[in-house]
């Protein structure tokens, strides 16, 4: 265990040892980065120079955890970042991965559990990205968020109640159900897609939310910078059809000087 280091006045627990990437026999940095409401399993890269104000920000699914980007699915998104010397950094949500809690089954939440799941997870993601930023003199500028399903509510989350404000949005697999009328609807929410270029992916079949429910999401989203794209599919999207459109997606806009 290496020894927990201050740095910029915040307290970083390094709990553990470098992972390595077979795919490309590259370390990653393992962290459990203390913020105000405990310490957050990170997993992050940081290339030796950073010649860009773009960082690449993982948000995973509902029963994932920040390991999800180093699997064949999800690893496009990591591997882009890598390519091109652009930070990455991942997360577990509350009550997922690392971030064990007492009673609390990520992928399972009651009722009754989802404001704090909210809170804890919009808290502890935020500071984390602001935290690792300072350490690394990385800018919060140039923002990419990619969330899979609950990642793209997380996502929503952060950019509604937060100073961190990202340039564009991925949206995989979102769950914006017109039935749901609270302050986690997408449709109440639709302030944190203004000013962004967003990218929504959805299967045609998705048993969680019909594609006409995503479709009326995005016609209301204020903003001609916004793409959709249906897939023959259910709530899980085709592996790598779905991952490299949306790292296409970030390069895209990343060239156009985003």
């Amino acid at each position: 265990m290496k020894k927990a280091v201050s740095i910029i006045g915040t307290l970083i627990a390094l709990c553990s040892a470098d992972v390595t990437i077979p795919f490309e026999q590259i370390k990653l940095t393992q962290t459990k980065v203390k913020t105000s409401i405990g310490t957050v399993p990170t997993l992050y890269w940081i290339p030796e120079k950073v010649n860009t104000k773009s960082v690449i920000i993982g948000l995973h699914y509902s029963g994932g955890s920040k390991d999800i980007w180093l699997d064949e699915e999800h690893n496009p998104l990591l591997k882009y970042a890598i390519e091109t010397n652009t930070p990455f950094i991942a997360c577990d949500a509350y009550g997922h991965g690392e971030w064990l809690v007492d009673g609390v089954e990520g992928w399972n939440l009651k009722k009754d559990q989802w404001p704090e799941f909210m809170r804890q997870t919009r808290l502890g993601i935020s500071e984390v990205i602001t935290t690792v930023a300072q350490t690394h003199g990385l800018s919060l500028d140039s923002l990419h968020f990619t969330g899979v399903s609950l990642g793209c509510l997380n996502g929503m989350d952060i950019i509604a109640h937060t100073d961190l404000k990202p340039v564009t949005f991925v949206l995989s697999s979102p769950v914006p159900r017109k039935t749901r009328n609270d302050e986690r609807s997408f449709h109440n929410n639709l302030a944190s897609f203004i000013g962004r270029d967003i990218l929504i992916l959805s299967g045609t079949n998705d048993e969680y939310c019909e594609s006409g429910e995503v479709q009326w999401f995005f016609e209301q989203i204020n903003s001609d910078r916004k793409e959709i794209v249906f897939y023959d599919s259910p709530h899980q999207l085709p592996a790598n059809q779905w991952m490299n459109r949306a790292v296409s997606f970030v390069k895209e806009k990343r060239n156009s000087g985003k």
